[in-house]
């Protein structure tokens, strides 16, 4: 009956820490998924207002850039990626000064770099357009032109926006994110509609208008900076160049995929061009829309990125473990009912995208089809480049986009095209997106050079990874009852590592008292939370105690430096924490608070 009872305990506990996870996993990815959008969102509206407003040329010509967002996207994608990487290692070892650091540094940096590459376009834009496969002079060439010029205006923004949006996560302000990505399509809309239908204007407008709506969605994102609490702060200190050196190459996969991508589709687009206008313009509707469907893919992979790092850090190989099959589970019904509604609703997009362009509307159709039914391959291609870079794997994380975007595709779009012309052309990307899907498992395999056994196989864990399971106990609880019982398993934990009682005891009430405190003053409303209390013995003289939960931000570092009474029962958990350790160190990120004791 006591193993049934405990067991049953264990399954109970288990789920608690599974349900945080998961919602933890949601909330990040539903903030990823916006942050994606805010980099392509001004070319998603731009492409819906040119198909439906402007002639086959006019939407030719905005294909023609479209490429170009991916590239305009790379500092931001390099160093946001990095930062967010190298800020939740420097949180995930209470380090917030560094972090504050790291993120002044990327930010600077970034917009910096971005006004020299808006130049850059200014003075090289004719010869670029004409490696795009835009004939110098042509109809096609000017308005590419046009709308080339006015958007790259907006470049300084687009990388600042992307750049606080990676953060703002981190920092417990999920919401201005959201809201900054409101206000970007309320203006980049309002803007493009006046530009239409009031002052009858051209590409070069409804691009500027998209410059200015980045400018609206960074300033939302700058008020953050105002909030007495926030933790991130732009700071100006002496540039570290090895750490930016770091960053960027921990970001460099993510930089990888926006030079690939637009590879991908400068060669889709040459080749297309050699067929037809229509072609392209077909072709124009289903990379408009990859830039919506990417936000959705690129969000739950980098929710499952960060989110793992913290597990990984800690070496908590069953935490991962949930976290992945949580994500294979949401990437199956997020890119499964993407798929089906792209291809079910393939004519009602095609009518929605081109407008009164029926001359491509069959052309449309069959891009969307096929982008469709590669799909949930890229998704699980996404994530599994992700967690290779998450894992430090970067040349391998590199080597996925280059398959993938640049060989498979251009192999097979060559061969495909000249087969069977514009549909085998759209079919060559779904099968490159097959064809790295196919490459996963051996890669795994070369890896850990053996069969893969075992679904745990994929994530590549080394043979030291994981602390001992005889080396630490985790509760996770949710009210008094639950806390008591939860220490004094701890309790006996401890003696059966050989901690003598007297050091026991005091582990024991300083996890009892900072759990009251929380309960008592961190659960408001009588709100949902949860307290995971996890306890690290290696040796007698290496003793770990972690303390998570999720409600709202509290430092007992901050709290004990301004304990005025004289009073030793009050504040006593803080007091008694504070009294056995050798180093205490506080982190607030992704809406969780995190203490770690070291004994």
């Amino acid at each position: 009956m006591m193993i049934r009872g405990y067991d049953l305990m264990s399954s109970r506990r288990k789920q608690k820490e599974d349900k945080l996870i998961r919602r933890l996993f949601l909330s990040s990815l539903f903030v990823f998924f916006f942050s994606n959008l805010t980099s392509s969102l001004g070319s998603i509206v731009d492409g819906l207002v040119i198909g439906n407003n402007m002639n086959t040329d006019s939407l030719a010509a905005f294909s023609i850039i479209s490429p170009l967002g991916y590239v305009f996207a790379i500092i931001g994608s390099i160093l946001g990626s990095g930062v967010t990487a190298a800020c939740t290692i420097a949180l995930g070892k209470n380090e917030v000064d560094r972090a504050k650091s790291l993120f002044s540094l990327a930010f600077f940096t970034g917009v910096g770099l971005s006004v020299l590459v808006a130049i850059f376009f200014f003075l090289f834009a004719d010869p670029i357009l004409v490696q795009l496969g835009a004939e110098r002079g042509s109809a096609l060439f000017l308005s590419a032109k046009e709308y080339l010029i006015g958007y790259v205006i907006g470049l300084p923004a687009l990388t600042a926006t992307k750049l606080l949006s990676s953060i703002m996560p981190l920092d417990g302000d999920r919401r201005r994110t959201f809201i900054s990505t409101v206000t970007m399509t309320l203006v980049n809309i309002t803007g493009d509609f006046l530009c239409i239908y009031l002052f009858h204007a051209g590409l070069a407008e409804i691009a500027l208008v998209t410059s200015i709506s980045y400018y609206a969605a960074f300033l939302i994102l700058m008020l953050h900076f105002r909030k007495k609490d926030a933790m991130f702060h732009l700071v100006f200190r002496r540039p570290d160049w090895k750490a930016l050196g770091r960053m960027s190459y921990k970001g460099l996969p993510m930089g990888v995929s926006r030079v690939t991508s637009s590879i991908n589709g400068i060669v889709v687009n040459k080749v297309l061009v050699g067929i037809s206008a229509v072609a392209v313009a077909g072709y124009a509707v289903t990379s408009n829309l990859s830039f919506l469907v990417r936000a959705v893919i690129l969000g739950s992979a980098q929710a499952f990125m960060v989110l793992c790092a913290v597990y990984r850090a800690e070496k908590n190989k069953r935490s991962m473990m949930k976290l992945t099959k949580i994500t294979v589970i949401v990437e199956l019904v997020l890119a499964g009912s993407v798929a089906l509604l792209m291809f079910a609703g393939a004519p009602l997009i095609a009518r929605i995208y081109l407008g009164k362009n029926s001359d491509a509307y069959a052309a449309g159709i069959s891009a969307i089809k096929w982008t469709a039914a590669g799909l949930l391959f890229y998704g699980f291609n996404i994530l599994f480049a992700d967690y290779l870079q998450l894992s430090g794997r970067i040349l391998a994380a590199n080597l996925v986009y280059v398959l993938e975007d640049v060989l498979f595709t251009t192999v097979l779009i060559l061969t495909l095209s000249g087969a069977f012309g514009t549909g085998g052309a759209y079919a060559a990307i779904a099968a490159a997106n097959l064809a790295m899907f196919i490459c996963i498992p051996l890669f795994v395999m070369i890896v850990n050079r053996r069969p893969i056994r075992k679904a745990e196989d994929f994530l590549m864990f080394g043979d030291d990874f994981n602390i001992r399971a005889a080396d630490e106990i985790t509760r996770s609880i949710a009210n008094r009852n639950a806390l008591i019982k939860a220490t004094a398993e701890i309790l006996e934990f401890c003696r059966r590592k050989g901690i003598d009682e007297w050091t026991a005891t005091k582990v024991c009430l300083a996890m009892e008292e900072l759990g009251c405190n929380i309960i008592e003053y961190g659960f408001p409303y009588g709100r949902n939370h949860s307290i995971e209390l996890r306890l690290i013995i290696k040796a007698p003289d290496d003793i770990t105690m972690l303390v998570r939960d999720d409600c709202r931000p509290f430092n007992p570092k901050e709290r004990y430096k301004f304990l005025t009474t004289d009073d030793p029962t009050a504040n006593i958990g803080i007091r008694l924490v504070m009294a056995i350790a050798k180093d205490v160190e506080y982190s607030s990120t992704l809406g969780l608070n995190n203490l770690t004791v070291k004994l």
